[in-house]
């Protein structure tokens, strides 16, 4: 099965969290995630371990109101044994398990092999290990696809190598302040792979701005990082351009994103957000998708020909001007569902 992705895949990893069964909490954040389900971005991302396992369940009880394409836009992750650590292919069928019953579902789109920190390398791709147990899913016909997901590059690199995987997932590590997992995402795509740059704004102070308690890459932003987005701030401000569409990122810091995507393009994984917001970032997608059509149809030679409307230089570099700072990456924020893309891999016999 070819594996689809939407230009976004929104994440979960926050869902429920702090909720019980059958709580006015739970139905908040149940309504939540059906308006997730509502919107036409491909695919949901959570994983066993998130909330203790709340995100799940609360995806579970959206899937059982919203039926059953719902139950086929959901992708997760396999974690480590939460009191012993232990991750070999026994957890990881356990894992599956228990993910599969939380969300009411039988089967996956895509299993991604979720911060392998507790084992070494070549204890999660030897015999019994982790990586065993995910192939041994996906020729079963229990996942349609396979994957890794963390965070060190020199780490994911090693996995990518192995030609095992479907689908690659990075956080934090291709950002405007750092591009570390960009020859890892070249590989990838190189090898047919489907390609996640999980938290592209660092999970924090280039999304909010900066504030007090301001995070980075799940740690306290650095004093040079801050003073970094304040100046971004201030020149973005002087410029009539702060707070830009409502998207609440800092205006200097989603411009630098915005030209830059990693190589082979792919999906970014963002937390979700109020429904409101991704009714907004959907205005922004059509507005780019615009942009791009109308720079295309001006730049082409052939107007101006049987009465059609010649091209205006200042027009088409305006326009130009606008889709270098919004297309790339709204277009991969696109709720069109006839967007989605994403080879699955090639390299076996068979993309917070």
């Amino acid at each position: 099965m070819t594996l689809n992705v939407s230009p976004l895949t929104l994440g979960t990893s926050p869902l429920g969290r702090g909720t019980e069964p059958g709580s006015p909490e739970e139905d908040a954040a149940v309504r939540f995630a059906e308006q997730l389900f509502d919107s036409s971005h491909a695919f949901i991302d959570t994983s066993n371990n998130y909330a203790g396992g709340r995100s799940e369940a609360v995806l579970g009880r959206a899937i059982a109101r919203k039926g059953t394409d719902a139950a086929t836009r959901v992708i997760s992750k396999v974690d480590c044994d939460p009191e012993t650590g232990a991750f070999d292919r026994d957890r990881v069928l356990r894992s599956f398990e228990e993910t599969t019953a939380r969300l009411g579902v039988e089967r996956l789109p895509l299993l991604h092999l979720h911060d392998p920190y507790t084992v070494t390398f070549d204890e999660a791709i030897g015999r019994g290990g982790a990586v065993e147990g995910l192939i041994e899913l996906r020729e079963s016909g229990r996942v349609d696809a396979i994957g890794v997901a963390a965070g060190p590059v020199g780490m994911m690199a090693r996995y990518v190598e192995t030609g095992v995987f479907d689908a690659v997932l990075i956080h934090n590590r291709f950002t405007v302040v750092d591009h570390s997992a960009a020859p890892v995402f070249a590989d990838a795509h190189e090898r047919g792979m489907t390609v996640f740059n999980a938290a592209p704004f660092g999970a924090g102070i280039l999304a909010t701005g900066t504030r007090e308690g301001a995070m980075y890459g799940y740690r306290p932003a650095t004093p040079e990082l801050q003073e970094w987005v304040s100046r971004r701030e201030a020149d973005a401000e002087g410029g009539g351009d702060a707070r830009a569409a409502g998207m609440g990122v800092a205006p200097g810091a989603r411009r630098r994103l915005l030209r830059r995507q990693p190589p082979g393009g792919g999906a970014a994984l963002l937390a979700a957000v109020a429904a409101d917001r991704l009714d907004r970032r959907r205005h922004l997608v059509g507005a780019a998708s615009r942009t791009a059509r109308r720079a295309r149809r001006d730049a082409d030679p052939r107007r101006g020909v049987g009465g059609a409307r010649s091209a205006r230089p200042r027009a088409v570099a305006r326009r130009r001007q606008r889709l270098r700072l919004i297309a790339r990456t709204l277009r991969r924020a696109s709720a069109d569902p006839g967007s989605r893309r994403g080879p699955r891999s090639g390299l076996t016999p068979a993309g917070r």
